[in-house]
């Protein structure tokens, strides 16, 4: 899509956004009362998430100023691995959480019965992209809304009080 984008002859700018922060701290606060373990298969792997709200912000600014026309922009906060995020969410929240890294298959089939089998494939392969690194980019976020990024810890906050600001 990125290709055929450039090769258009419209003015173009592609904001790749890093993965919702939003559900996983959902699925870590609600692992306090189930357990108190969130599992999943993206091991020690490093993630750039973001909220929907700052991606939001950072891409309003890429349209509204030409500028940035021709441009690729990764719009990801800074990385983390899972257990440093459980740990985030664990101190904003108050909740007492760990984090176990699990195998592809376990974390299809907890997946599956809740979420569906195209659910489940589908965030089994987000994870293992984290594992592999394919989630720990650069980020330009700074120069794509003329401000850093929020903080992980930040922006936890922010979902936690429901401004998303």
């Amino acid at each position: 899509a990125e290709a055929d984008l450039q090769k258009s002859g419209m003015q173009w700018v592609i904001p790749r956004n890093g993965l919702y922060l939003e559900f996983d701290v959902a699925h870590i606060v609600n692992a306090d009362s189930d357990g108190g373990i969130f599992r999943n298969n993206g091991g020690d792997g490093r993630c750039g998430y973001i909220t929907r709200d700052e991606i939001a912000f950072a891409t309003a600014k890429l349209a509204l100023n030409e500028h940035h026309n021709g441009k690729i922009y990764n719009l990801v906060g800074d990385c983390h691995t899972q257990a440093e995020l459980v740990a985030m969410v664990n101190d904003v929240y108050g909740t007492n959480v760990r984090y176990e890294a699990i195998s592809d298959e376990e974390c299809f089939a907890k997946l599956e019965p809740v979420r569906g089998e195209m659910v489940a494939n589908m965030l089994t392969g987000c994870y293992q992209c984290i594992r592999n690194g394919a989630y720990e980019v650069p980020s330009d976020y700074q120069a794509a809304a003329d401000r850093p990024a929020k903080s992980i810890k930040e922006q936890i906050v922010a979902i936690k009080s429901g401004s998303g600001e």
